[in-house]
């Protein structure tokens, strides 16, 4: 059969009636003719019908993609936010260490007293506290670009 032919049963999967395609391929025998009207609003119809469903098949793939796509970026959103309030809180911390220091700085007297030993003794361990929260941040986000690296863009064609 013609070229017509196994293009159209490949697109849809069945026959048709007749084989307008082959007309004037020089395939002329007996049985056959040459496409009426009808023969060809036939084919129409399957490949109006066929690129419908393909229509159908790629909006729905497309619709599937950008659902996960925006959840996706929604958990990106709320990580970025919830960075963001984290870096907020240790900038917290920094202020009120460094007023912290401050007041020691401007106590009376040339004397330590108990309660700036207290004092000092808390502002070491904040102090401690603030980095740990900065290096496990800064190894959190390293190990978060090195998972994501940037993507390849392919070399124009």
């Amino acid at each position: 059969m013609g070229s017509c032919f196994a293009w159209l049963k490949n697109v849809m999967g069945k026959k048709p009636d007749k084989n307008p395609c082959d007309a004037g391929h020089g395939k002329e025998s007996k049985s056959s003719r040459p496409a009426t009207v009808h023969d060809l609003q036939q084919v129409e119809d399957r490949i109006l019908t066929a690129l419908g469903k393909t229509e159908r098949e790629i909006m729905s793939a497309l619709s599937d993609f950008l659902a996960k796509q925006k959840a996706f970026n929604d958990r990106q959103a709320k990580a970025i936010d919830d960075v963001v309030a984290g870096v907020a809180g240790v900038t917290t911390d920094v202020a009120t260490l460094n007023q912290k220091i401050v007041d020691l700085q401007n106590s009376l007297g040339d004397v330590v007293t108990p309660e700036d030993k207290v004092a000092i003794a808390s502002l070491v361990e904040q102090g401690e506290a603030v980095a740990t929260k900065l290096e496990a941040a800064s190894t959190a986000l390293t190990a978060l670009d090195a998972a994501n690296p940037p993507p390849t863009v392919p070399p124009p064609a």
